[in-house]
C-alpha cells in the first residue's frame, strides 16, 4: 500500500500533525513495525497502545494514529479502532481483487485455508492469517493485499449481533460464504435464532452483482437464501444442492473422499486431512470456484493435495512408539467436537483411543447439557478413554459414566497439568490421542508436553 499521511487524514476527515510522509504499511503492534509503518494506537482492557508510540517510532514507524497527543507526526481521532476500519474500507475500494468472506459457527478457518489452496492455481492469494477475523484482524488482512492480488480471503468472526455487519461494510465481499450456524456464542446471543441472525450478516453490504454460498442441508439457511438478491450457490448432501456430495466415505488412512456433482458433471475428491466434515468445507470452496467460473478439475486437484491447515486444527503429530496426537486444541463448540470425535474413531480404527476434552465455552444455559452429550457420544463411539479436564468439563466425564462407561474408561482431572501427568502415566504404544477444548483452556500444552516426553517419530530420510 502507498498513502501519504495527509491522504489518510483526508479519508478520516481530520487534520494531521507534524511532517507529511509516505505510509507503506499499517500496524497495531509496535513489534510488527517496519520502516514506513503507520502505528495505530488501540486501547484495550489491559493495554493502551499510546504507551508504545515511542517504541514504534524507534522501530521505524513514520507516524502514528492516536486519540491522545503524542510525539512525532500523527493523526488524532476520537476512536482509533473505528478509524482503522475507515482506512481499510477506503483501501479496499482501490483493490481489484475478488473479495471472499467466510463465516460459520465452525469450520471457517479450515475452509479459508482450503479456499487458498484451491484458488492459488488461478492467481495471487492473500488470506487471513491464523484467526485474524475481528474488527482489527479484517482491516489488517485487507492492508496485506495490493494491486497484484487476485483473491482476498477474509475470515469473519463475531461475538454479537452487528459485528459481521460492520466487517462486511468494510470489506464489501464479492462472494460471501455462510458454512453453518450452530451453538457457539449461545451465552452472548441467547438463542440459535440470534446466532443465525448474526452469522447471516455476512450477506450484507456485498458488491453487486454478488454470490452467496451456503449449506443446503440446513433448512434455515436454505430459507434465508431465498430472500437474498445475490446469486445463490447451495452445497451439501441434499438433492437441492448445486454442489452436491454423494458417496461420502472414509478410506483406510482415515481420510475422506466423495463424489462431487455439479449438474450432470461429477468429480472425485479425496482429501489428505481428517474428518468427513472437511468434505463439506471443500464443497463450499467448490461452490465459490463454480460461481467464479473457474475450472473445477484444477481446483479439486489442488484441494486433494492441500495440507495448509492452521495450527492446532486436526493437526496430526506422530510420536515415538507409534503414538499419534490429533491436536485440535485451538477452539471448540459442540458441533466441532462431535465432528472431531468421529474423525478420531475413523482414523484410529482398531487402535486404542483417547479423547482429552476441556470446556466448550460460551454455551450459556445449555453448557451442562452440551458437555454431558459429548461424554455420552464418546461412549457411543466406543472411545477407549475419555479424559475431562477442568471443573467446567466435569459433566463430560459424568455423561460418559451415565451412558455406560465403567471403571477407568472415563476420567476427570482438575487442570491441564493433571491431564499431562495422567497421560504420561497411562499412554501406551499405538494410542491415538485427540485433544480439544475452547482456546482459553490451553490444551495445546498437553500436546507439547507429550511431544517432549515421548519424542517425535524418527522417520528414515
Amino acid at each position: 500500500m502507498r498513502y501519504l499521511l495527509s491522504e489518510i487524514a483526508t479519508i478520516l476527515e481530520v487534520d494531521f500533525h507534524g511532517t507529511d510522509c509516505e505510509i507503506s504499511s499499517i500496524v497495531t503492534d509496535s513489534r510488527s513495525v517496519v520502516n514506513g509503518s503507520l502505528f495505530v494506537a488501540l486501547k484495550g482492557e489491559k493495554f493502551d497502545g499510546h504507551d508504545f508510540v515511542d517504541e514504534a517510532l524507534r522501530n521505524g514507524a513514520v507516524a502514528s494514529l492516536t486519540f491522545k497527543p503524542v510525539a512525532g507526526s500523527h493523526i488524532r481521532v476520537t476512536d482509533t479502532l473505528n478509524a482503522l476500519g475507515e482506512i481499510a474500507k477506503a483501501y479496499r475500494r482501490t483493490l481489484s481483487a475478488k473479495v471472499i468472506a467466510i463465516t460459520g459457527s465452525s469450520g471457517k478457518t479450515t475452509t479459508k485455508d482450503l479456499m487458498a489452496c484451491a484458488l492459488r492455481p488461478f492467481g495471487t492469494v492473500v488470506k487471513s492469517e491464523k484467526s485474524l477475523n475481528n474488527e482489527i484482524g479484517v482491516p489488517l488482512t485487507i492492508f496485506q493485499a495490493d494491486a497484484s492480488t487476485d483473491f482476498l480471503i477474509l475470515e469473519m468472526g463475531m461475538r454479537g449481533i452487528g459485528q459481521i455487519n460492520y466487517l462486511t461494510q468494510i470489506a464489501t465481499p464479492n462472494v460471501a460464504v455462510l458454512l453453518n450456524a450452530g451453538s457457539a456464542h449461545l451465552s452472548e446471543l441467547g438463542s440459535r435464532e440470534n446466532i443465525l441472525k448474526a452469522k447471516s450478516e455476512i450477506f450484507n453490504h456485498s458488491t453487486q452483482p454478488s454470490v452467496a454460498v451456503t449449506f443446503a442441508d440446513d433448512e434455515r439457511l436454505v430459507a434465508l437464501s431465498q430472500h437474498l438478491s445475490s446469486q445463490v450457490v447451495l452445497f451439501g448432501q441434499s438433492e437441492i444442492a448445486d454442489i452436491r456430495i454423494r458417496n461420502l466415505q472414509i478410506d483406510q488412512q482415515g481420510f475422506p473422499n466423495a463424489e462431487i456433482l455439479i449438474g450432470p458433471t461429477s468429480f472425485n475428491l479425496r482429501l489428505e486431512m481428517l474428518g468427513e466434515h472437511q468434505i463439506l468445507n471443500s464443497a463450499a470452496v467448490i461452490g465459490v470456484i463454480h460461481a467464479c467460473a473457474l475450472d473445477i478439475g484444477t481446483a479439486t486437484s489442488a484441494l486433494a493435495s492441500c495440507q495448509e491447515t492452521s495450527e492446532w486444527r486436526m493437526e496430526i503429530v506422530e510420536l515415538a512408539n507409534d503414538i499419534t496426537i490429533i491436536n485440535d486444541a485451538y477452539n471448540a463448540n459442540p458441533e466441532s467436537v462431535k465432528a472431531g470425535l468421529k474423525a478420531l474413531k475413523d482414523f484410529a480404527k482398531t487402535k486404542r483411543t483417547w479423547a482429552v476434552l476441556g470446556e466448550m465455552r460460551e454455551l450459556g444455559a445449555s453448557a451442562l447439557e452440551e458437555h454431558d452429550a459429548i461424554g455420552r457420544l464418546c461412549v457411543r463411539l466406543d472411545i477407549s478413554k475419555t479424559l475431562a479436564v477442568g471443573e467446567a468439563a466435569k459433566s463430560i466425564q459424568l455423561g460418559a459414566s451415565l451412558e455406560g462407561s465403567w471403571g477407568q474408561e472415563a476420567l476427570y482431572v482438575e487442570d491441564v497439568d493433571g491431564a499431562i501427568t495422567q497421560l504420561i502415566q497411562e499412554v501406551q504404544p499405538g494410542d491415538v490421542i485427540y485433544i480439544k477444548a475452547s482456546r482459553a483452556v490451553g490444551l495445546e500444552r498437553v500436546a507439547n508436553a507429550l511431544q517432549e516426553h515421548f519424542g517425535r517419530e524418527n522417520k528414515p530420510s
